[in-house]
């Protein structure tokens, strides 16, 4: 039997072999290797810059903060926030903590 891991880069391939025009990915670097969920972020970034729609949903903000354009967040549902990508990365680079700190006052907020 194969790995998780295995299991899920078995997926994505297949996937990429449609060629779609969008692909979604939900928490896909999950069971990944460090190696493996780092060429991951690199294929996403490459498909999005060739024009693949690429909806990525991640508990990872880190991960999120790398290789989104645009960062929506949701809460119960529906949509808390919309994030920009320059934004979340300004964040990141101030500390893990800053960026968690920003999703915790999103998510605080009644909806």
């Amino acid at each position: 039997t194969l790995s998780a891991g295995a299991m899920q880069k078995f997926s994505l391939v297949r996937a990429l072999m449609r060629a779609p025009e969008v692909l979604l990915l939900d928490e896909s670097a999950k069971d990944l290797d460090f190696r493996s969920a780092s060429e991951l972020r690199r294929l996403v970034r490459r498909l999005a810059a060739a024009g693949t729609t690429v909806v990525y949903a991640s508990h990872d903000l880190q991960e999120l903060a790398g290789i989104s354009d645009k960062t929506l967040v949701l809460k119960n549902g529906r949509l808390a926030a919309e994030i920009p990508g320059g934004e979340l990365r300004k964040a990141e680079a101030l500390g893990r903590e800053k960026l968690e700190n920003m999703f915790t006052e999103i998510i605080s907020h009644d909806a």
